[in-house]
C-alpha cells in the first residue's frame, strides 16, 4: 500500500497460512506487514498477538515504514528494525503520512479520555524522545466545523467553542499525504458522526478546511465541491487527489493552472514547469507563476487576516503550495497571455 520514490520498494500486507488449513484469518498471525524490494518479499518484525497488522506507507527514501493493527494501534519501523509503538508514545491510532526522508510523520494524537490533542509531527531521525515530537494543533470545533451529537444537534449552538474544546478537544484529522519537504499535509477531518471535511496544513499558515483554502486563494468555484477526503499530494505539492468519504467518487486538483477572480473576471493563472523552477522555502521547489494578485484582509478578521493580510491571493499555485512569504517573492512577474475567449466562472464576484 506504499511505494518509494524510485519504485524499488513496496510495502503492504501479506497473507500467510500458518496452520495449513487453506484459509488466512486475522487471528493466528496470518495477516502480516510485508516489505518487498530487490531482495524479495519478507515480513516486518511485529507483535504476533496484534491481529491484522499491515504496513500503510513508506517514506520516499524507503527507510521508514508506517502501519496499523486492528484499526487501533499505530506502528513504525526504521530500517526494518524493531516495531515502534506510536500509540503508546502519542495516543495515535493510525499512521499514514510521511515525507521523503522520514523527518515529518503526521500523527493524530488523543489523550486517555479520547479527546483530540492535535496533530503531532514526529521526526523519526531524532528517535522517540519528547524532543522529536512537535504539536501543530488541528482544526477546532465551532470555529472550523460544527460539533454534532448522536441526534444530529449542533452543540455549538448550546456551548461556547471553549466549552466544546474542554469536552471533545481538537478535531481529529486522518492525515494521508505529505509533500516531499513535509511543509504541506492533507487529510480528512472530523468523523462520520460529526461529518467529514477536507483539511490542509501549510507550514507558517496552519490548518484550514480544503474548501476554504481553495476559495480564499482564488478558486471560488471549489466552494461548492465536496472535497472532504484528500488522500494524497505529489512530492512537489502541485497535485492533490482524493474522493468522497464512503462514496465511489474521485477528484484531482491540478495546481499548475487555476483561475483567479480579479475585477469581477476570471483570469487564467499559469505555473511553468521545472525548467523555470527556483528554490523555495524549506526545500520546496517553487514554480514560477506568471500572474499574481494581492487580496485584502478578510472582513471582520479570520484565519487569513492579520499578519497574513496582503500576501498574494494566488498563493495556491505558488511553490506547489509553498508559503505566502515564499510566494510573495514572485510578485511583479509578467502577466500570462489570456486565451480567447476567456472563460468566466459564474460565481466570480468583485471583492
Amino acid at each position: 500500500m506504499g511505494i518509494t520514490d524510485d519504485a524499488s520498494t513496496v510495502v503492504g500486507l501479506a497473507y500467510v497460512d500458518r496452520d495449513g488449513n487453506g484459509s488466512c484469518q486475522g487471528s493466528n498471525d496470518e495477516i502480516v506487514p510485508m516489505i518487498r524490494d530487490a531482495a524479495g518479499m519478507r515480513e516486518l518484525v511485529h507483535d504476533p498477538n496484534q491481529p491484522w497488522t499491515r504496513a500503510n506507507t513508506v517514506s520516499g527514501n524507503g527507510r521508514l515504514v508506517l502501519g496499523n493493527s486492528n484499526f487501533e494501534k499505530a506502528w513504525a519501523w526504521v530500517d526494518e528494525g524493531p516495531q515502534i509503538d506510536l500509540t503508546a508514545l502519542t495516543g495515535a491510532y493510525d499512521a499514514n503520512a510521511v515525507n521523503h526522508d522520514g523527518s515529518v510523520v503526521a500523527l493524530s494524537g488523543m489523550d486517555e479520555d479520547y479527546r483530540g490533542t492535535g496533530i503531532l509531527l514526529w521526526n523519526a531521525l531524532q528517535g522517540t524522545s519528547p524532543a522529536a515530537f512537535t504539536n501543530i494543533d488541528s482544526l477546532r470545533y465551532c470555529t472550523h466545523i460544527p460539533y454534532l451529537d448522536f441526534f444530529g444537534s449542533n452543540l455549538c449552538e448550546q456551548y461556547t467553542p471553549e466549552e466544546v474544546y474542554d469536552m471533545a478537544g481538537s478535531v481529529p484529522i486522518d492525515v494521508f499525504g505529505s509533500n516531499d519537504a513535509g511543509t504541506v499535509l492533507v487529510g480528512r477531518a472530523g468523523s462520520f458522526m460529526t461529518g467529514t471535511y477536507g483539511a490542509i496544513w501549510v507550514q507558517d499558515l496552519g490548518w484550514m478546511l480544503m474548501s476554504e483554502f481553495l476559495h480564499r486563494k482564488g478558486v471560488v468555484e471549489a466552494q461548492d465541491l465536496p472535497i472532504d477526503n484528500p488522500t494524497a499530494i505529489s512530492g512537489v505539492g502541485d497535485t492533490i487527489i482524493g474522493g468522497l468519504a464512503g462514496v465511489q467518487f474521485s477528484w484531482l486538483i491540478d495546481l499548475r493552472e487555476v483561475y483567479v477572480c480579479e475585477a469581477g473576471q476570471s483570469v487564467a493563472t499559469t505555473a511553468r514547469r521545472p525548467a523555470e523552477q527556483a528554490p523555495g522555502r524549506g526545500g520546496v521547489r517553487a514554480l514560477r507563476v506568471q500572474r499574481l494578485t494581492r487580496w485584502p484582509p478578510s472582513p471582520g478578521g479570520g484565519p487569513d487576516s492579520g499578519r497574513r493580510a496582503g500576501f498574494p491571493r494566488a498563493v495556491l499555485i505558488c511553490a506547489g503550495i509553498s508559503t505566502a512569504r515564499g510566494c510573495a517573492r514572485f510578485r511583479g512577474w509578467p502577466r500570462a497571455p489570456r486565451a480567447a475567449p476567456r472563460p468566466v466562472l459564474p460565481r466570480c464576484r468583485r471583492r
